[in-house]
């Protein structure tokens, strides 16, 4: 299963936890979303989509000790990450953080966003929740999204659009625009990448 999603990140943890030696000993619906332990370690564990939800949703970093998700986009973040699209996260052995640096962390993000210096946030079409937009080059984006459906051909445009930090439109558009170039085509087991 490719989680869509927040919810679709705790199934697939909660499908695969005891396999990787997690315990989940408690979930709500307050910040954070779980309570998980792993050799006598307790974690308090805030589920995201994408690690850099975290932040956009002004999640508080000194009152949790992990993130897991499904995509890390912020890679050197105060908190340990577990990114479930990386087969290898069940093998990581999580360190619960420095309260020190995350205190450091917390007042910085604190500080940028007083400042006005962390990009300005946007809604999606649904308006539920919020998406940082950087423009990337159109060659670029079509590499990476290239790359996504090498990995994932089934993906959908909309899921595709997700990924790139844009709109549902627009990832249907840039499969579209693939497809009509011939550098991608559909078959039986989804998109196929040609070069």
């Amino acid at each position: 299963m490719i989680p869509e999603n927040e919810m679709g990140v705790i199934v697939v943890f909660s499908q695969q936890a005891h396999e990787a030696g997690f315990e989940i000993t408690s979930i709500r619906c307050d910040y954070p979303d779980a309570i998980i332990k792993k050799n006598e370690r307790i974690y308090r564990t805030e589920f995201e989509y994408k690690s850099s939800n975290f932040n956009q949703h002004g999640h508080d970093l000194r009152e949790c000790d992990l993130i897991i998700c499904w995509i890390n986009d912020t890679p050197g973040f105060a908190l340990p990450i577990l990114a479930l699209s990386d087969p290898s996260w069940k093998l990581e052995d999580v360190a619960i953080p420095d309260s020190y640096k995350a205190e450091i962390a917390y007042w910085k993000h604190r500080a940028l966003k007083a400042e006005k210096k962390e990009p300005r946030e946007k809604r999606t079409q649904s308006g539920n929740r919020p998406l940082i937009r950087k423009r990337l080059p159109r060659e670029e984006r079509y590499q990476i999204s290239l790359n996504i459906l090498r990995e994932n051909p089934l993906i959908s445009g909309a899921e595709l659009g997700r990924q790139l930090n844009t709109t549902d439109r627009t990832g249907q558009q840039i499969l579209s625009e693939l497809e009509q170039s011939g550098v991608i085509h559909r078959n039986g087991e989804g998109w196929k990448v040609i070069q």
